[in-house]
């Protein structure tokens, strides 16, 4: 782990801090856009902060370091070591444990104020209007998230009144006063331990915590500092802005082959880094095709095997339910669902008996088992747990999706 003494020419630097958890050697790569559109913006000295681990790939970290060393920015790599309270919370099952490295910003950095920038975002203006902007005696300022103002998706915090949608910024970019936030706060990490213990069920990890402890001490932003890019294709717009766009959501991840001037946009900084050029693009384009194969393949394989047997439908309701159901010929008297919710067992729904998980065991006949929630990675270790084996006994319901009907992204790696 590393601390830093601020010198006096980097206390007159831009402090800009990234995380990076890359278990499959992708996000770094794409990753290294953002890095590229901030500082080739930005005539301002700039410091690169990276809170990371053994898995962002030295490649990767030349690369950072290649970009920076054009523009004369410094770069600083920090080890993280997750505290180990952080592994058991439900929703670490759905996104990566690098989220959560936003929590060490204030041990590592020794800096009176960062900005923090999520790797999905594309800085296409001067990132020092950002910087010199008044903070109004607050301790963090960020936007509103769009994706609950928009009513893209509910949170039942927001019903509880732990948060209000109104009032609930999104985490991928902020600018934390560090100076105001070390004399009234313990360490963020310490902070984080005392809320997880009191809502162990929150969704949205470190975005939740921050949301928290400043719900009085945020300065909202202007869209424009942290503006979805799902938002601006839903508007309609056809041109990009002096924004700092964010792909965040299901609905706005970069999509490479859309071909709309935000993809445009993307390749524009994408392009240059040493993987937007020459043999890296090349295998960049093949991964795809590869992956689009896989996929194809992957869905008949399922619908043969599934094809041999009934149905069990895991889960009652969701945002999928319906539209996955579709992707199957369904026999009422043959098939059945299977729901956690003990309140549901023994009851019927569309004229199909509803049993609990440990029930599967007791079956004597064959079945597939396709999972109809989004949140699929608890449920996958619940099914490993009984014994069932992914893409045999079981299937991620969303992978029959096409993506605008909810399914994943074919082009997408992030």
């Amino acid at each position: 782990n590393m601390s830093i003494q601020i010198s006096r020419d980097d206390n007159e630097r831009i402090h800009i801090v990234y995380v990076s958890h890359d278990e499959s050697g992708q996000y770094g790569k794409y990753e290294t856009a953002s890095v590229y559109s901030a500082l080739c913006n930005t005539a301002y000295k700039i410091h690169l902060h990276v809170l990371t681990d053994i898995t962002l790939a030295d490649s990767a970290k030349k690369e950072i370091d290649r970009i920076a060393a054009e523009f004369g920015a410094l770069v600083s790599y920090y080890d993280v070591k997750l505290n180990e309270k952080f592994y058991g919370l439900p929703s670490i099952e759905i996104f990566s444990i690098g989220t959560l490295y936003r929590l060490y910003i204030d041990q590592f950095i020794n800096a009176s104020k960062v900005i923090y920038l999520d790797g999905d975002t594309l800085v296409n203006m001067d990132i020092s209007n950002l910087w010199n902007m008044d903070m109004d005696g607050n301790v963090i300022m960020a936007c509103q998230d769009e994706g609950f103002a928009r009513g893209w998706a509910e949170y039942a915090f927001f019903d509880d009144g732990v948060y209000s949608k109104e009032s609930y910024f999104n985490a991928g970019v902020f600018v934390l006063d560090l100076c105001k936030y070390r004399k009234e706060y313990k360490s963020l990490e310490e902070e984080a331990i005392g809320f997880f213990q009191k809502y162990p069920t929150c969704k949205y990890l470190d975005q939740d915590v921050l949301n928290y402890l400043f719900r009085d001490k945020v300065k909202f932003l202007p869209r424009n500092y942290n503006a979805y890019i799902a938002g601006e294709r839903t508007d309609g717009i056809d041109e990009v802005k002096e924004y700092i766009y964010h792909s965040a959501s299901e609905l706005g991840r970069i999509k490479y082959n859309k071909r709309d001037c935000f993809d445009d946009l993307f390749w524009h900084y994408f392009g240059r880094t040493k993987w937007g050029t020459g043999v890296e693009l090349e295998k960049f384009y093949q991964d795809k095709l590869l992956k689009k194969q896989e996929l194809l393949e992957w869905t008949l394989n399922a619908y043969h095997k599934i094809s041999k047997g009934s149905l069990v439908f895991w889960g009652t309701s969701g945002a999928l339910h319906d539209i996955i159901k579709s992707k199957f010929s369904v026999d009422n008297s043959r098939d059945i669902y299977v729901d956690n919710n003990v309140l549901m067992w023994g009851n019927s729904k569309d004229g199909m008996r509803i049993c609990a998980p440990h029930q599967l065991k007791e079956m004597d006949f064959p079945f597939s088992i396709i999972v109809l929630s989004k949140n699929y990675k608890p449920i996958c270790k619940q099914l490993l747990a009984l014994d069932f084996r992914e893409n045999v006994d079981f299937y991620d319901g969303s992978k029959f999706l096409k993506e605008d009907e909810g399914g994943y992204p074919e082009w997408n790696i992030l």
